[in-house]
């Protein structure tokens, strides 16, 4: 619990007192997820708090509850005269993918980084709208930087928020928000080092901190970490620093593909808006493909694109093709391999591109480049077939995702040249 000499640090409750609604029809936080889809017309583009609210009550029939979505949420920013709601981790993985835990565990986080900017007429304080669902977590739910494995009951959050709310009364504050960590997936329900949601949480937190203008944009990987720490999200998440090699490697890919700018085609952010299939990936238009070519360092060495691995990683979530398993090498450490299909370079010439790459456990990586396994088309999806006798991929099928452009062609060069099977 923060202190200021002998004074306990108290907190304005805000709007969370009104109710969201957050089953109405719903599961979980599948509410929140359908206004964020509809109200950004599934673009990662920001629009304007005025248009988010319109939709909202169109779609969904309640400003209260959009209020609670804008104000504890999502981030707002006043850009050129006119309040806004930006575009980021949270938007993108509700447009990006279904409903699931894994939206829910990052809106959670989202909440508890209680970072949601400026807008017009906003309260003193607004900006940061839930340190007191923070201080929760912060100073009594989590023990030695691991969560409880209950989610804290209405009686001991009430307790909390007696201390550090400025408010009559808590019970409806503290009725809320229990009834969130029921509904939601609470990072309780599985430790966050094995959860497919930490690398977001992490691009989620530097989205908000870059947003706010704490981190600037162009920080090393270290000061980004520390600022990490200093902002308690080793705490929010339960990730201690027991795993440095993890924030790294999150930290890493953040800044790889471009930081809070990633979502902009070209990074101009001028430019139209992503629409859904686009997001992510500028660069994986055809045009894009090209000859490996070599540049002379010490020896001559292939030159790719090492935006591109990052890109299928994040779109299939480190899941093998073949397999279909994610290898853990270490706490929120997932590890997979971008696997060319038609080999580049002499003597098979393939292309360094979204068409050609698939995404492939080590294993099956060595496999499948010795010719071991191969991919055979039927229809849209593709069974794995191996050159020796084994009942490993009985009944497996691969299917591209479809954001994910992948050429037939390949898979027969593949299957002609280099398989070993018939």
């Amino acid at each position: 619990m923060k202190h200021i000499g002998n004074t306990l640090t108290t907190y304005k409750p805000g709007s969370f007192s009104k109710n969201f609604g957050w089953e109405d029809g719903f599961r979980g936080l599948a509410k929140l997820h359908a206004a964020i889809r509809y109200c950004f017309s599934n673009s990662a583009y920001p629009v304007s708090r005025d248009e988010f609210r319109t939709k909202f009550v169109s779609e969904f029939g309640s400003d209260g509850q959009a209020l609670i979505a804008l104000n504890f949420f999502l981030f707002n920013r006043v850009s050129n005269g006119r309040s806004e709601v930006v575009a980021d981790e949270l938007v993108f993985r509700a447009i990006a993918e279904p409903w699931g835990p894994n939206f829910d565990a990052l809106a959670l986080n989202a909440l508890h980084l209680s970072r949601v900017g400026h807008f017009d007429n906003a309260r003193d304080g607004q900006d940061s709208p839930a340190l007191w669902a923070k201080s929760l977590v912060t100073d009594k739910v989590v023990i030695k930087g691991s969560w409880l494995v209950d989610p804290p009951s209405t009686d001991f959050i009430e307790r909390h928020f007696s201390e550090v709310l400025e408010a009559d009364t808590t019970r409806k504050f503290a009725t809320n928000l229990h009834r969130l960590y029921q509904i939601a997936q609470s990072p309780s329900a599985g430790h966050p080092t094995t959860s497919a949601w930490w690398n977001s949480a992490v691009f989620l937190a530097l989205d908000r901190l870059t947003f706010s203008g704490i981190l600037e944009e162009n920080v090393d990987v270290d000061d980004a970490i520390r600022m990490l720490f200093d902002d308690d999200f080793h705490l929010v998440t339960g990730v201690s620093g027991e795993y440095p090699v993890a924030y790294f490697h999150a930290v890493n890919d953040y800044y790889s593909l471009g930081g809070v700018h990633r979502f902009e085609a070209g990074n101009n952010p001028s430019s139209r808006p992503l629409s859904q299939p686009e997001l992510y990936a500028p660069f994986i238009d055809e045009q894009s493909e090209s000859p490996v070519t070599r540049q002379q360092i010490l020896v001559s060495a292939q030159k790719r694109d090492r935006r591109l691995p990052l890109f299928i990683k994040l779109l299939y979530g480190h899941t093998c093709a073949a397999c279909g398993q994610i290898l853990f090498i270490g706490p929120a450490r997932p590890y997979s391999e971008l696997a060319h299909i038609r080999p580049v370079g002499a003597p098979h010439e393939g292309l360094d591109g979204v068409s050609n790459a698939i995404l492939l456990c080590p294993n099956h990586h060595k496999v499948f480049d010795y010719g071991g396994i191969a991919f055979s088309r039927e229809r849209s999806r593709y069974s794995i077939v191996a050159a020796f006798d084994t009942d490993e991929f009985d009944k497996r099928w691969f299917e591209p995702h479809e954001r994910h452009a992948l050429d037939p062609v390949n898979f027969e060069y593949h299957r002609s040249k280099i398989f070993l099977g018939d």
